[in-house]
C-alpha cells in the first residue's frame, strides 16, 4: 500500500512539474524562439506520454483518454508534426502553415496548451477513477424502461429534426461549397446532436446492442454522412467519439487493430474533407489535390492541430485590453436570463463578450479553443483551473457511468466538452442541458411509476 501511494505521489509530482514549466516557459517563450522546433517536439512528446498514461491505467475509450486524444490532434497535430518534417517538405506547406510557423506566438501557444493537458490529468487522477471492469454487455443491470421510453422519445423528434433539417437546407447545398453549407449547417448539426442523445439514452436503458446499432445506422449514421459531406466535422467527429466511449462502458470492447482502422480511417476522411471544405464535393471529385494524394493522413493531423491558431490570436488580440475575468463564462447564462425575462440583447457580432466572434472579425473563420477562451479571461490561472475542472469532471463521468444513468448522463456532457476543445463555451450550457432534460424527464417518469407498482393491492 505505502509503496503504491508513493508511485502515485511521484506521478503527480512529475504531472505537476510538467504543469510549472510549462507555466514558467509560456511567459518565457520569445526568449525560447529559436528552439521553437525542439520545444515543439518536446510539448507535442509530453502530450503524448500524458495521453498514454491515462490510456495505460483506463482504456482508450475512457472519457479522460477520448478528451485527450481529441485535445492532442486540435493543439498538437500541426507542432509535432511540423518538427519531424524535413526542410523540404516544411517550405511545400500551404501559406496559412507558413504563418503558424512564423508566427512567434506559436511556441508560447504550445505551452499554454501542455498546461491545460497536464492540469486535466491532474483533475481525472485527483477524482480517482480507474479502468473499467469488464461488463456484460447484455446483463440485467442494463434495464431501465423508463430511459428506453424518453430514448425512443429523441430519437422520433431527432429524426423529425433531421427531415426539417434536409428540406431546409436543400440535398444540393450538402454537395456545393462549404461556405455556402456553413452559413445553413446548424440544424443539421442540432439533429445529429440530439440523434446522439437518444442514442444514449437507449444504451443506457438496455436496449439489445444489435437494435441500437439498426437504429443508429437508420438515422444517425446518414445524418453524419450528409454532414461530412457537406465539409463540417464538428457534428459527426464529436459525437462518434461519445457514442464510441458509451459503447465501451455498456460492455463492448474494441480492439487495438479496430480502433486503429478506425482512427486512420477518419483522418483519412478529414484530409479529404479540407479539399470538399474549400471546393465542394462536385469539384473535389472531379480535380485532384497534390496535398491529399501525398500523405492524406499527415495532411489532416496539420490541419486539425493548426486549432492551435486560435490561441495565438487571442494573444495577439488581448495585447492593450483587459482580461475578462470570467465575463465570456458567465454570457450564455446572462443571455438566457435576459432572454426569459424579455429584455432586449445585443446580438452577439457586437457584444464583446463573446471573444470568438471578435476573433473571427479580425482573423477570419478560424474556429476558436478551450484554452484560448480560459486565458482571455484569467491568463495562465485560467488554463491551469479550467483544465483541472475539466479533469475533475471527465473522471466523475467515468466512474458514474458504471450505474445508472450515468452512462447517458456521460453522453450528454461528454460530447459538449469535446465540442468545446475546439469552439467557445457559449453553447456548452445549452447543450448540456438539452443533453441532460431527458434523463431528468425519465427519473420524474421512473419517480411517477415507483408508488403505482408497489402499492398494496386493495383487500
Amino acid at each position: 500500500m505505502k509503496a503504491r501511494s508513493l508511485q502515485i505521489a511521484v506521478r503527480r509530482g512529475a504531472v505537476l512539474a510538467i504543469a510549472s514549466a510549462a507555466w514558467l516557459s509560456s511567459l518565457e517563450a520569445q526568449r525560447l524562439a529559436r528552439f521553437d522546433y525542439v520545444l515543439w517536439a518536446l510539448t507535442g512528446a509530453i502530450g503524448l506520454a500524458l495521453t498514454a498514461t491515462v490510456v495505460r491505467s483506463r482504456g482508450w475509450l475512457s472519457p479522460t483518454s477520448a478528451y485527450l486524444s481529441v485535445f492532442w490532434l486540435f493543439h498538437f497535430g500541426f507542432t509535432f508534426t511540423v518538427s519531424l518534417m524535413s526542410a523540404r517538405a516544411v517550405a511545400e506547406l500551404p501559406y496559412w502553415a507558413q504563418d503558424m510557423i512564423l508566427d512567434p506566438d506559436t511556441t508560447r501557444s504550445a505551452f499554454l496548451a501542455t498546461l491545460f493537458m497536464a492540469c486535466v490529468w491532474l483533475g481525472a487522477d485527483l477524482s480517482g477513477s480507474r479502468a473499467m471492469a469488464k461488463v456484460d454487455p447484455d446483463n440485467e443491470r442494463w434495464s431501465a424502461p423508463e430511459l428506453l421510453r424518453i430514448g425512443w422519445l429523441v430519437m422520433a423528434f431527432g429524426a423529425g429534426l433531421s427531415v426539417f433539417a434536409i428540406s431546409q437546407v436543400g440535398v444540393g447545398t450538402f454537395f456545393g461549397s462549404y461556405d455556402v453549407f456553413f452559413e445553413q449547417n446548424d440544424l443539421v448539426t442540432w439533429a445529429i446532436l440530439v440523434l446522439a442523445n437518444g442514442l444514449f439514452l437507449l444504451l443506457d436503458g438496455g436496449l439489445p446492442l444489435k437494435t441500437i446499432m439498426m437504429t443508429a445506422l437508420i438515422t444517425y449514421v446518414p445524418m453524419a454522412a450528409l454532414c461530412l459531406i457537406g465539409g463540417s466535422r464538428t457534428g459527426p467527429m464529436f459525437t462518434a467519439v461519445g457514442l464510441a466511449v458509451a459503447l465501451h462502458h455498456r460492455g463492448i470492447r474494441f480492439s487495438k487493430t479496430a480502433l486503429l482502422l478506425a482512427v486512420v480511417g477518419g483522418l483519412l476522411t478529414i484530409g479529404v474533407l479540407r479539399q470538399v471544405r474549400e471546393q465542394g464535393v462536385t469539384l473535389a471529385l472531379s480535380s485532384r489535390s497534390q496535398q491529399v494524394e501525398e500523405n492524406p493522413v499527415v495532411s489532416a493531423i496539420i490541419e486539425m492541430g493548426a486549432s492551435l491558431s486560435t490561441v495565438s490570436a487571442s494573444l495577439q488580440w488581448l495585447e492593450g485590453r483587459e482580461f475578462f475575468h470570467g465575463a465570456t463564462y458567465a454570457l450564455p447564462f446572462i443571455r438566457g436570463a435576459q432572454r426569459l425575462a424579455g429584455i432586449e440583447r445585443l446580438s452577439l457580432e457586437d457584444d464583446p463578450r463573446f471573444v470568438k466572434e471578435q476573433i473571427y472579425q479580425v482573423y477570419g473563420p478560424i474556429g476558436y479553443s478551450v484554452v484560448a477562451e480560459a486565458y482571455v479571461n484569467f491568463a495562465e490561472t485560467g488554463v491551469a483551473l479550467f483544465g483541472l475542472a475539466c479533469g475533475v469532471v471527465l473522471g466523475v463521468l467515468g466512474r458514474r457511468a458504471r450505474r445508472q444513468p450515468g452512462l447517458a448522463v456521460m453522453g450528454a456532457v461528454l460530447v459538449p466538452m469535446l465540442i468545446n476543445i475546439r469552439n467557445s463555451f457559449l453553447s456548452v450550457p445549452v447543450w448540456i442541458c438539452i443533453g441532460l432534460a431527458p434523463i431528468l424527464l425519465a427519473g420524474l417518469l421512473r419517480l411517477w411509476r415507483s408508488p403505482r407498482i408497489h402499492a398494496p393491492a386493495p383487500a
